[in-house]
């Protein structure tokens, strides 16, 4: 998960970049082909460091694809209709993952791992058949030439010490956050630099990327370890571990393009702080629930809210990084957004081994040198057994209650009380309401 995290994270402003500079379509369609052909040599691993090394290629693809797909909504649909369009995108990601869950764990429980990434193969030959005869060749190419070679290596190096010390102690973290810092050192003096700093004198993109940072964390901590913690403690199947996580994407799904409708006309503000609450809400009643109850009590409450929280937030979020920039920016933005959601995820998964470990050991003790998840000694007597079962529960609950707390700052930092409107109530009427209500200024604001 962190290979295939650190490469995707580190490279998502490259290739919103090169997506810029040589055509969007272009480098869309070459990473689904490289995405595939990652995933065929996933398939194929005949070690365990072949599979780590294949993971990383397949990040690269998802690199060049992945801030692609937005960027290309932007140029296609007109400024009025690409909050509906990217509440579509959002609802067919959430769609997806219901989809993949209970689609994964079916194939573990009853076949092989590798057919996991063999079903990659048929979903990018129609998905490359539908890119190519539906993209626009137009794609808002800038003609600018010219890499950071530089900052494109010092991103994914800063992150993955950065990620690696996070589980495996302080001095490989400040490490990280020295080559991070050298990073941005570079960035700031670069010709052509990956990260343009001058982007986040926008305040508004600053906080909106901020709130995605906390809100990603939160949401990666909470499900990458559910599912481990749902087999391991709950003795659920990984068919029904997949499935038990369905309520969170089906009302995300649900809600997603509606809110990018509502937003128009309410403002985007109440869907982000209401949002950010109920994802932190589901987590407290995830914690608080009984863990010895049944699923509809114990679990179905917490994701069904952590659910329509992410609705709310993943529809105007996305559109305001997406429209807090210019046009010509739009990959680049759609890159950086990407990006810091990315590496919200790996930054999540690593606090949630840190965290769980830590607690899990506070309460086992020392001895304890395992993974908090490793099977149980069969000849462990039922006592040490149950102790263990209480311990994980335990160090489940503290991790909601930080997933808690992150989703509450990624509401806040968006809580900010905002200046009365001066523009005359006619211009108001023919431009879109969201845009003032998030006190972005837009190119036709000007112009009126």
């Amino acid at each position: 998960m962190t290979s295939y995290g650190i490469t995707l994270s580190a490279l998502l402003l490259l290739g919103g970049a090169l997506g810029d500079r040589y055509g969007r379509k272009r480098i869309f369609l070459a990473g689904l082909g490289l995405f595939s052909l990652a995933s065929l040599a996933c398939a194929l691993s005949s070690s365990f460091w072949i599979l780590i090394a294949a993971r990383s290629v397949q990040g690269v693809g998802g690199a060049l694809l992945t801030p692609e797909s937005l960027a290309i909504l932007n140029a296609t649909f007109p400024r009025n209709q690409r909050a509906k369009a990217i509440g579509a995108w959002s609802a067919a990601s959430g769609l997806a993952a219901v989809l993949a869950s209970p689609l994964a764990g079916w194939i573990t429980d009853i076949g092989s791992w590798r057919v996991v990434f063999l079903i990659n193969l048929p979903i990018a030959i129609v998905a490359g058949y539908l890119g190519w005869s539906s993209i626009p060749e137009d794609c808002l190419e800038t003609g600018t030439s010219g890499f950071d070679i530089r900052g494109s290596l010092l991103a994914p190096l800063g992150l993955g010490v950065l990620i690696y010390g996070m589980t495996n102690g302080v001095l490989w973290t400040l490490g990280g956050l020295g080559v991070l810092a050298l990073f941005l050192l570079s960035e700031s003096r670069a010709t052509y630099p990956l990260l343009p700093l001058s982007v986040f004198k926008n305040r508004m993109f600053s906080r909106i990327n901020l709130m995605t940072f906390f809100l990603y964390s939160a949401f990666s901590m909470v499900f990458f370890y559910l599912p481990a913690h749902l087999i391991r403690v709950e003795n659920y199947s990984p068919a029904q571990a997949g499935l038990a996580l369905a309520p969170a994407g089906l009302s995300m799904a649900a809600l997603s393009r509606p809110v990018g409708v509502w937003m128009l006309s309410r403002g985007s503000t109440l869907f982000l702080i209401g949002g950010s609450a109920l994802v932190a809400l589901g987590c407290v009643v995830l914690s608080l629930a009984p863990l010895t109850g049944s699923y509809f009590v114990s679990f179905f409450p917490g994701f069904l809210l952590m659910g329509i929280g992410l609705g709310c937030t993943t529809t105007p979020l996305t559109s305001i990084a997406m429209t807090s920039l210019s046009d010509e920016e739009s990959g680049l933005a759609s890159g950086i957004n990407n990006a810091v959601a990315r590496v919200a995820g790996v930054v999540g998964v690593a606090l949630a081994a840190g965290l769980l470990t830590f607690s899990f050991r506070g309460i086992m003790g020392q001895d304890w040198k395992k993974d908090p998840l490793m099977e149980v000694s069969p000849s462990a007597s039922i006592e040490f057994k149950k102790s263990v079962d209480a311990a994980r529960r335990s160090s489940y609950r503290d991790l909601l209650w930080v997933s808690a707390a992150m989703s509450t700052l990624a509401g806040l930092t968006v809580a900010k009380k905002r200046k009365t409107s001066k523009i005359p109530s006619d211009i108001q009427r023919v431009t879109s309401a969201y845009c003032f209500r998030d006190g972005i200024t837009r190119p036709e604001q000007k112009s009126a």
